[in-house]
């Protein structure tokens, strides 16, 4: 054997292992000379040696082959590539016949997947590890992990552990006896946030959701008040996907004996010191044909979350409880519907259930199309408080049927009769009848013009490349008469709604069917869009503008005394809407909606908000809200990249009715290490009902894990 600085030694060693095993090719190679011991039978390659066999790659400081017994042994720097992963470590020895390995110190990994293990046995289908430590991405100090006694991974990349301990570093905070899965990405959460303010005191917060099967994840949120006591509860989320169905979900809670201040709930009443708050979301899809929505929500006063869980308050601050089926067939849509009150602070028209078909709309002989729908509901309204006497209830029966004959007058013009009928039956009604049966018919119709012009336009700065105008005038008219008789009877549950939209016209898109007035009315509309060419998307909207209003020929009713309704319906014109949204870049956006009185010429509400953004570095908002004798308040909000690690938010809000900046937020942002986003924050309020006047906190949340 010739002394060079790269000897390079090939052994084609042909075997046979197993009846039906093939025969295998095994290469060794070294920088440096290889060595042969007769005695032992064996290879032995320092230096940079290298093991290629089957589909395996090893390499090591020292690599020695047994021929005689088909070994390989490697020692220090030890790494081996397969087609299932990555080993590293500091011993490796494996038996050629029967694929067994053996090895110390390793680590092991497959994106996102990276373990440590202080020995491993097995084979490339299923390496068995003992006293392993798993991360994901990356094992940095603050890293989340899991430690366990025993694991396996199996050349599918699923995984088995047993006695684990999840762990931020090295500091435990959740244990579990067994976990099953494929870890597509590690599917573990960690939230933690610690700060100050007079209304809470000092507090730490500590949320975890853990694997503990494929596709769920279980664990607890726990929360600690100086001035409040302690907050625990359990909370969970899931997502499982098969051949035809997929179903996720999320659970959260929280059980407090608070010691602080509790003050009152929306009703007046004292908030007892047992407070808690349960928040469960579930979604279910069955293939293409039924999904079902279900949401629950029970808080133990009106107040629960927004001292505890402000961010969820923020979202809402009325909780929903509700059940909804519906099922597709081939022109028809089967629902139930259930809304329930599990909160008393709360008035809900509850739904126990109510049972509906809707027909989608279908073509029938001559070009007349039809639609239908028809509900049977058990409605129940109770007043806030303990259950009372005065409680309504509602048994009711409604079926709507209707006829549309779209027809295209000239290109630029459509006009589309429309008639229908609606039935409402109900068989608890107020007096001395039993039930009460209401029949209703409307005709209408629809006329719609249809305009454009195009223009060669050209405007690199904006990115114009030619615009194109379109023009698109709306009448709807609709008569409903008498939609009021048999008000002194029926329960009036489905009521009014006091809102600045526009109300539906049509009588089967009608929601309060129990407090109906009669409906003579035109409804006039203009949308108007400015399109230009977009090399990826076809073309894309500068500006759109919308404008609407009615012209009642029979008024509605007149507010009672002392009732400021958000808009008024006893108007022969009702309010002018009007939208504008530009958005002539991808850098600015700017909406504006106003609601114009036209008999008082007064405006009612307005609402603007202009985005202004870099999407690399920074972004600006600036908002407007104003609604009559209600809110005028001004909101901007900033956000700053400095670079990948840090940057800055900002959100202020002011109110010229009281004078002062209601909520002043500042933050800064930081990644730790690639693996937490870490937010130090001050938050300055005025005028708050509960909440402090400041407040400080960091919060840690999980970049990826």
């Amino acid at each position: 054997m010739s002394e060079t600085v790269r000897a390079i030694i090939v052994l084609l060693l042909l075997f046979a292992v197993g009846a039906n095993r093939p025969l295998q090719a095994l290469e060794l190679i070294s920088d440096d000379p290889i060595e042969y011991d007769h005695r032992r039978q064996e290879l032995i390659a320092r230096g940079s040696a290298r093991l290629t066999y089957e589909d395996s790659f090893l390499t090591a400081n020292e690599i020695i082959y047994n021929q005689e017994k088909m070994i390989a042994t490697a020692r220090d720097n030890v790494v081996v590539q397969y087609r299932s992963g990555r080993l590293v470590g500091d011993f490796l020895s494996y038996e050629l016949a029967t694929r067994q390995a053996r090895g110390e110190n390793i680590r092991f990994g497959y994106f996102p997947l990276f373990l440590e293990s202080r020995e491993v046995s097995g084979t490339p289908e299923e390496l068995r590890f003992t006293d392993a430590v798993f991360y994901a991405y990356e094992p940095r100090a603050f890293s989340p992990n899991v430690r366990a006694r025993r694991a396996s991974v199996d050349e599918d990349r699923r995984m088995r552990a047993e006695n684990l301990t999840l762990r931020v570093g090295r500091v435990p905070f959740f244990y579990w006896h067994a976990l099953e899965l494929e870890p597509r990405e590690f599917p573990a959460d960690v939230t933690m946030g610690a700060g100050y303010e007079k209304f809470l005191g000092t507090w730490v917060r500590l949320g975890v959701r853990a694997p503990v099967a494929e596709d769920v994840r279980v664990g607890v949120d726990l929360d600690g008040y100086t001035r409040r006591g302690g907050l625990f509860g359990p909370g969970a989320d899931y997502d499982w996907t098969g051949d035809r169905y997929q179903v996720f979900g999320e659970f959260s809670s929280g059980y407090i004996v608070d010691q602080g201040e509790l003050g009152t709930d929306l009703l007046g009443r004292d908030i007892s010191r047992h407070r808690y708050f349960v928040d469960w979301q579930n979604k279910f899809f069955f293939e293409e044909h039924l999904e079902v929505t279900a949401q629950f929500k029970d808080w133990s006063d009106s107040a629960v979350t927004r001292d505890f869980r402000r961010s969820l308050f923020e979202r809402e601050q009325e909780p929903d409880t509700f059940l909804e089926a519906a099922m597709l067939g081939d022109n028809t849509v089967l629902s139930l519907f259930t809304r329930a009150r599990p909160n008393d602070f709360q008035l809900v028209q509850e739904r126990l259930p109510e049972v509906r078909v809707d027909g989608l709309t279908r073509p029938l002989a001559g070009g007349i199309y039809q639609n239908y729908q028809a509900s049977a509901a058990h409605l129940q309204e109770r007043p806030p408080g303990p259950l009372q006497l005065e409680t309504t209830r509602s048994d009711r029966f409604d079926v709507f049927y209707g006829l549309d004959r779209p027809v295209a007058v000239t290109d630029w013009m459509s006009v589309t009769p429309a008639a229908g009928g609606r039935m409402t039956h109900y068989n608890r009604v107020d007096g001395e009848r039993d039930d009460y049966t209401r029949w209703l018919g409307e005709v209408g119709m629809d006329v719609n013009f249809y305009g454009y012009g195009i223009y060669d336009y050209q405007n690199r700065f904006w990115r114009i490349d030619g615009i194109r105008h379109l023009v698109e005038p709306k009448l709807q008219y609709r008569y409903i008469p008498k939609a009021d008789r048999g008000d002194e009877v029926i329960p009036a549950i489905d009521r009014r709604a006091d809102s600045t939209q526009l109300q539906p016209l049509r009588l089967g898109r009608i929601r309060n069917i129990d407090e109906l007035n009669e409906i003579h009315a035109l409804r006039l509309g203009l949308d108007q869009y400015f399109q230009t060419r977009d090399p990826d998307y076809g073309s894309r909207d500068l500006l759109a503008l919308f404008l609407a209003a009615d012209w009642r020929f029979t008024p509605g009713p007149a507010p009672e005394e002392g009732e400021e309704p958000l808009a008024r319906l006893d108007d022969e014109f009702s309010d002018l809407h009007s939208e504008v949204v530009l958005t002539p870049v991808d850098w600015l956006r700017f909406n504006v909606f106003n609601r114009f009185d036209t008999e008082r010429l007064e405006l009612r509400e307005t609402n603007t908000a202009l985005t202004l953004t870099d999407t690399e570095v920074w972004s600006l908002t600036l908002g407007t809200d104003y609604l009559e004798n209600r809110i005028e308040q001004y909101a901007a909000r900033y956000q700053y990249r400095f670079n990948e690690v840090y940057g800055f938010n900002a959100y202020a809000r002011y109110d010229t009715r009281v004078s002062l900046f209601t909520e002043q937020r500042y933050a800064i942002t930081q990644t730790l290490q690639n693996t937490w986003d870490v937010e130090y924050r001050i938050t300055l309020r005025n005028g708050a009902q509960r909440e402090s006047s400041a407040e400080f906190g960091m919060a840690l949340s999980l970049v990826r894990f």
